[in-house]
């Protein structure tokens, strides 16, 4: 979970997120007991449910009229109100994904901003303590004029790439290969970071009801 823009995605990819992970579940001494560091989830190793990606394959066709505006903020409102039209196909569909997941038993991930419990309640009933070893890993950034940036170069390049996708054709793949994330711009990101932070910190206090008992 965390505020977008800060290369949540990209971390998982990395090759020294496994060492982080496993260096933060065994310290002051913690031990895994039948888990081995190899076996720890990363975006190689596991299923990622990206609702980012659904709502983008779902809504092929809105994407192909989305990737004609020009103007940024049109753009953005644009993209807003079709992630808004598809959210619920997409959880429908991801949720079926992960049910296919779960049962042959994969690494499973999850992103989220996290600025509501509505994610971590979906973990919960989609698996069982009994069934599932659950982690959450909360990214923060310190300076979120840096998300900020980095989500309006991401959004602009998201344009530049859906236009060459209709100029080469307009294909279904290069149309869902375009879009880049999700459709926050960065004027709404100081309040989405608040509110994930707000969250978590809940979750830490054990004051988000039966979230992380």
């Amino acid at each position: 979970s965390g505020v977008n823009g800060i290369r949540k995605t990209t971390s998982i990819y990395q090759d020294w997120f496994q060492d982080v992970l496993f260096e933060a579940l065994t310290q002051d001494g913690h031990q895994l007991e039948g888990v081995d560091k190899e076996s720890l989830p990363t975006g190689t190793n596991s299923f990622f449910r990206q609702l980012d990606f659904l709502v983008a394959t779902i809504a092929n066709e809105d994407f192909r009229s989305l990737y004609s505006v020009e103007d940024v903020d049109t753009y953005a409102a644009t993209k807003d109100s079709i992630f808004t039209r598809y959210r619920t196909e997409a959880e429908i569909w991801g949720a079926l994904l992960v049910k296919i997941a779960r049962r042959k038993r994969m690494n499973i991930m999850v992103e989220t901003s996290g600025r509501d419990i509505g994610m971590f309640e979906y973990i919960d009933h989609f698996f069982p303590d009994s069934e599932y070893r659950k982690m959450v890993i909360h990214f923060g950034v310190n300076d979120v004029s840096n998300a900020e940036a980095s989500v309006d170069q991401r959004m602009l390049r998201e344009m530049r790439d859906g236009q060459v996708a209709l100029e080469h054709g307009g294909g279904v793949k290069a149309l869902i290969g375009a879009n880049a994330g999700g459709p926050y711009g960065s004027s709404v990101l100081r309040q989405v970071q608040a509110d994930s932070d707000g969250v978590w910190e809940n979750i830490v206090r054990g004051e988000a009801g039966n979230v992380g008992k």
